[in-house]
């Protein structure tokens, strides 16, 4: 049996399918702890965990946290001079092409420290100071942080004050979160690296709260297959490890499925909706 999940803010969707037989069943989702409403789902149709060959979930615990402001309390260590990178985003003026957006980012400033440290594109210029980067992490643990982003600038290409930063934390508070941008994404740029990072740590608490829950309710981890946010596949891991690419997992997978019965039926180009009972998404 090939079992698709689908979790939402409201209900929690399966449907089935056994020898060409196709089973659908709908469950309230429960917010409190969605893999409860994931393991009644599939307790409709495989009650003692033995028929399910294998599971492809797509989840919104991501995206509604984000859509909501329901993440966590995030801390950010970046390099001395780019603490508001994240305020600034990419526009020089207040009403780009006449628009004007309330925008607050994940990260607020008072939680986000400095250090003195640098790298070229090429090679570390000025490297990290141990001793800084543990009085930031734990002023930042002191303040309510849940997770830390170390974010500092041309760690794509020069990674190793970050990877160094990482490895002080994770020895210090081996059991906390924290992320190391160019990690979460590859991209160069400072607004969109850090951005998204942020993302990433500040829905990491509750995205690795809901796949522990369902690793204790699956009898066979191997099973679960996560569709991420481009419509791929990806083990719970992997998701865990970087949380920001369950985002839009729910409407990436409906997209996935529309482009199929569209080429099905002999349409090149569709709009697919997929509307929730938190948000409303459509795809071109």
């Amino acid at each position: 049996m090939i079992v698709g999940i689908d979790i939402g803010g409201t209900f929690t969707d399966l449907v089935s399918c056994e020898d060409g037989k196709l089973t659908s069943v709908k469950v309230p989702s429960t917010p409190h702890d969605f893999s409860e409403g994931f393991s009644a789902a599939l307790s409709a149709v495989d009650p003692d965990g033995s028929g399910v060959a294998q599971i492809v979930h797509a989840t919104t615990v991501a995206t509604n946290a984000l859509i909501q402001r329901k993440g966590a309390r995030v801390g950010l260590i970046t390099t001395e001079g780019f603490r508001d990178v994240l305020s600034l985003r990419r526009r020089d003026r207040r009403r780009a092409y006449g628009q004007e957006t309330a925008f607050a980012p994940l990260i607020s400033r008072a939680l986000r420290r400095e250090v003195r440290e640098r790298s070229a594109p090429d090679k570390t210029l000025v490297t990290i100071d141990v001793a800084e980067i543990e009085v930031a992490a734990t002023a930042l643990w002191s303040s309510g942080a849940e997770a830390i982003l170390i974010a500092f600038i041309h760690s794509v290409t020069c990674p190793d004050n970050e990877l160094q930063a990482l490895e002080v934390l994770n020895r210090r508070w081996p059991d906390k979160p924290v992320f190391v941008s160019h990690q979460v994404t590859d991209v160069r740029e400072e607004f969109a690296r850090f951005s998204t990072a942020a993302a990433s740590a500040y829905v990491a608490p509750l995205v690795r709260h809901y796949f522990c829950g369902l690793r204790k309710r699956l009898p066979e981890r191997d099973q679960l297959s996560v569709v991420t946010s481009d419509g791929g596949l990806a083990n719970p891991e992997s998701a865990t490890g970087n949380p920001v690419r369950t985002a839009l997992s729910g409407p990436a997978a409906g997209v996935r499925g529309a482009q199929y019965v569209g080429a099905a039926a002999g349409f090149d180009a569709f709009v697919a909706c997929d509307m929730g009972g938190t948000s409303f998404d459509a795809c071109l």
